[in-house]
């Protein structure tokens, strides 16, 4: 990654931190979870950093890869029965608003 783009990135994540942590919670109700989602994505962001910066709409997409990123932890535990903090407290992929 250039410098600008790392320095946009760091700049991007830095300043929207707290709403990503914020949105995370809300995705799957507990703190630490969210940071493990947050982290996660901020990582694959980082990744495709070069694309995903030229959109329209960066917000919007991340917020995609949160819950994207979220049912693909959580759907194969829900098949298998297992509840998830989400789930337990009612909360779920339906009342996330991307």
């Amino acid at each position: 990654m250039r410098d600008a783009d790392m320095e946009a990135y760091h700049e991007y994540v830095t300043a929207r931190m707290h709403r990503l942590r914020r949105f995370g919670y809300l995705i799957c109700g507990s703190w630490h979870t969210a940071d493990d989602l947050v982290s996660t994505v901020l990582y694959k962001l980082y990744r495709q950093w070069g694309k995903v910066s030229a959109l329209e709409n960066v917000d919007a997409y991340v917020r995609r890869m949160l819950v994207r990123t979220w049912a693909r932890r959580v759907a194969p535990a829900v098949a298998a029965g297992v509840q998830h903090e989400g789930h337990a407290r009612g909360l779920d992929r339906r009342h996330v608003r991307v």
